[in-house]
């Protein structure tokens, strides 16, 4: 296996292998004739990126950096041909404080000999190899950061023994639970274990006394540990997309949280003490259980970003008085409740996908409000008024309809459209039947007359009289009678045409309202 390694999780530049030149025909021989496989997730990266694949050289990229105002010697390894005591990086070893390996196990074997020679080592971070557990060698006494994501860790074993360590972070690995003795890292200011398959924290989480951030969302937590209520710097947590079901009753213990993640889970309240967080900035519980806001939420003073998202709430009744930005999408909201009125400094309210039907005047009263998405419901009494309203003062109102309600307005056009041709072919039918036969337009029309006293003065004629001999006939019934005169089977049809008049000259009598003419065409065909 050649020893080159092909990545898309960087964004500097590497040479490609049509840009490879006669030095690198090795490299070029491997990529055209060997076609190396890239990992299924790189290979899905490169694609979303739209991307191509950069070849990394095997030199070693060296480089200083500054950290706390001094300057520090940094390098990136990714083939094992530059740890050979031929080779010139081989000097430069000891005077290393910043180290980032990506590679497979050849590197790491061949790493893992030298470690010794790193007495100023203080930033390791080893990603992208099938390693199980972090190498004994690898973890030296100065290390203050420690990164091992994407790998193959099922454990962190020996690390409790780094005392200086600040930063450790293993997300993105198969580690399933968290050693016992992780308590011994007093210094431990950022602890990162997300994309793992935890299902419980210890309990010695308790005694990182420093620490300040604590990620370990996407894994298979049932609880937290009551000791996780002692982290009095904790400012940061995170602990989304797990299976919690409660948080400690002793919640509130970590007054100095100002971000708290907990999307994802199974809650269906939050502790009494929640209300002691007075620092809580950002709260995001969206994706769980609740039936309403919870009330302990309006004694946050300093709570501007609330995210309840993917609930069950059906109400809104306490004042959250310090939100900015509430989110309640994909609730039970049957319409914008009074207490959303309360927020007095909310900017930002999104209940999309909700059961609102109507926008009331009250939200006009909103005087800070810059943005209100209402897309995805049910809006049936809307008053452009008050819509308009609030685009004058600068509010983006965004009312998408839902899918539904689309599909619905596809339907009622398409029937309209049918409706249409249906009455537009009915029509020509009605004027085919005026030019093809006059007689029977004429017939329908005294029938109409017939049927309503004013319709029927409508289809009288004006001039024409009402006696039974008359002789006004039209042009086209002295065609008619042309053509009977020439037809000698017609005569049966004259013989009975003839007795129809005479019964209809004598109803004529009996009630002249009735009466009609019984000579011409229409005699005729009557």
């Amino acid at each position: 296996m050649c020893s080159t390694n092909i990545t898309a999780m960087s964004s500097r530049r590497y040479p490609l292998a049509d840009d490879l030149t006669e030095e690198d025909t090795g490299t070029e021989r491997m990529l055209k004739e060997e076609k190396v496989l890239l990992r299924p997730s790189v290979r899905r990266a490169l694609r979303a990126a739209s991307c191509t694949a950069s070849v990394y050289e095997e030199k070693p990229k060296l480089w200083t950096d500054t950290h706390q105002g001094h300057l520090i010697h940094c390098a990136r390894l990714t083939a094992s041909s530059v740890l050979d005591g031929t080779s010139a990086f081989w000097n430069r070893l000891p005077d290393l404080e910043k180290l980032e390996v990506e590679d497979g196990k050849d590197l790491m074997k061949a790493l893992t000999k030298r470690f010794n020679g790193m007495a100023k080592l203080e930033y390791l971070s080893i990603a992208w190899t099938p390693m199980r557990t972090p190498p004994a060698a690898c973890l030296r006494q100065t290390l203050k950061t420690l990164v091992l994501r994407q790998n193959d860790l099922r454990s962190l074993n020996g690390i409790e023994g780094l005392g200086s360590l600040e930063e450790l972070d293993a997300s993105s690995n198969q580690i399933a639970a968290l050693p016992k003795s992780i308590g011994n890292l007093r210094c431990l200011r950022t602890l990162v274990v997300c994309g793992n398959r935890l299902k419980a924290l210890p309990e010695s989480v308790g005694r990182l006394e420093n620490l300040e951030t604590l990620n370990a969302a996407s894994n298979r937590l049932t609880q937290l540990p009551d000791a996780l209520t002692g982290l009095e710097r904790l400012r940061d947590l995170d602990v989304s997309s797990n299976h919690l079901e409660r948080l400690p009753e002793d919640f509130g213990r970590l007054t100095k949280l100002v971000d708290f993640r907990a999307s994802g889970n199974q809650l269906t309240c939050l502790p009494e003490s929640f209300a002691h967080l007075k620092n809580l900035v950002s709260l995001l519980i969206g994706n769980n259980r609740l039936l309403f806001v919870p009330m302990v939420l309006g004694a946050l003073e300093r709570l501007e970003i609330l995210n309840l998202r993917e609930n069950h709430i059906s109400t809104v009744e306490c004042a959250l008085s310090s939100v900015r930005s509430l989110v309640l999408d994909a609730n039970r909201l049957p319409s914008i409740c009074s207490g959303i009125y309360l927020c007095a400094n909310l900017e930002v309210l999104s209940v999309e996908r909700n059961s609102i039907k109507t926008i009331p005047v009250e939200i006009g009263d909103m005087k800070r409000l810059r943005s209100l998405q209402l897309s995805g419901n049910p809006l049936s009494d809307v008053t452009p008024e008050v819509i308009r309203a609030l685009e004058e003062r600068g509010v983006k109102v965004r009312l998408q309809p839902t899918t539904k309600q689309r599909r619905i307005r596809e339907d009622e056009s398409e029937s309209a459209a049918a409706a249409a041709a249906k009455q537009e072919e009915a029509g020509e039918a009605e004027d085919r039947t005026m030019t093809h036969f006059p007689d029977q337009a004429v017939i329908a029309s005294v029938e109409v007359a017939e049927s309503s006293p004013e319709k029927r003065d409508e289809a009288k004629p004006e001039d024409q009289p009402l006696n039974a001999g008359s002789e006004t006939t039209s042009p086209a019934a002295k065609s008619d009678d042309g053509e009977k005169q020439s037809d000698p089977t017609s005569s049966k049809s004259e013989s009975d045409s003839g007795r129809n008049a005479d019964a209809s000259s004598s109803s004529s009598v009996d009630c002249p309202e009735k009466s009609i003419p019984n000579s011409g065409p229409l005699a005729t065909k009557l």
